[in-house]
């Protein structure tokens, strides 16, 4: 709005953020995943979420584009440090088998945090801005058929305006989003968000999981199928019986062993 990009365009901006999370989580991973520490990041992470909202509040409708990019960096870096952290730490202090009740459960609380938060800061953004508008255009004869709102759609409509009215929109509008990020950064530079109250501070050595006794059994013998109806027996195997031993060498046979010969004088 401010810039005069389109809202497609505008995504761009928020590049710098996305790879500023992506930077922050692959390294704090590949660190914790070497010494086996992550209450550090947690903590540096949420100050450096609070400095980089801080400097966001103080931008200008002047500030340029590179400026900005280097504050949205920041704030990526300080959440890429902090939300991956999070559920590693909530994994790490249950056992295996509430580990996807925490996890979902994490996962809940930060949906709902971050619909509440929406909710909260759209409303300062909605009332300063309506404060602002009334301010800059005060005494203001607009174009005909001209409505400030069309503008948060379509900012190109600003140009039909002089250049004085078109200021003080834009300074409304700049007003209004700095004022979001000014009641932002309270929120991580306050104790109760601060994780330093861990109450591990390295990740924890965990056996390997169980294996179940049904898993590690083996599976039991099948019955044999029930005959059909009206077929025949089968016979049993003949019993097997001991080789013939030959009389006319050789230790005596035993006596199960049976001889090949009818009379036999070994045998008698």
């Amino acid at each position: 709005m401010v810039h005069g990009v389109t809202p497609t365009l505008s995504g761009l901006y928020m590049w710098p953020m996305v790879a500023g999370m992506l930077t922050g989580s692959v390294t704090s991973g590949q660190i914790i995943t070497r010494t086996g520490r992550y209450r550090i990041f947690p903590t540096a992470g949420t100050l450096l979420i609070a400095i980089a909202l801080l400097l966001l509040s103080t931008m200008s409708p002047q500030t340029p584009a590179v400026t900005m990019g280097v504050y949205f960096l920041l704030l990526g870096l300080g959440l890429g440090m902090v939300m991956q952290v999070l559920v590693l730490i909530v994994q790490n202090a249950v056992g295996y088998a509430d580990l996807g009740v925490a996890t979902s459960g994490a996962t809940f609380f930060r949906s709902t945090g971050g619909a509440f938060g929406v909710a909260v800061f759209g409303s300062v953004f909605a009332a300063r801005l309506a404060t602002d508008l009334t301010v800059a255009l005060r005494g203001v004869t607009l174009p005909p058929g001209f409505k400030p709102t069309a503008a948060q759609a379509d900012p190109t409509v600003l140009q039909r305006l002089p250049p004085d009215v078109r200021a003080g929109l834009l300074g409304a509008y700049s007003d209004a989003v700095t004022t979001v990020f000014l009641w932002a950064s309270r929120w991580p530079s306050s104790p109760s968000c601060c994780p330093c109250g861990c109450a591990r501070s390295r990740c924890a050595d965990r056996p390997a999981p169980p294996t179940t006794a049904r898993a590690s059994a083996a599976p039991p013998p099948s019955a044999p199928p029930p005959p059909r109806p009206g077929a025949r027996p089968e016979r049993p195997p003949p019993p097997a019986t001991s080789a013939p031993v030959s009389c006319t060498a050789g230790p005596p046979p035993s006596p199960a062993s049976t001889c090949h010969r009818a009379a036999c004088g070994r045998c008698a």
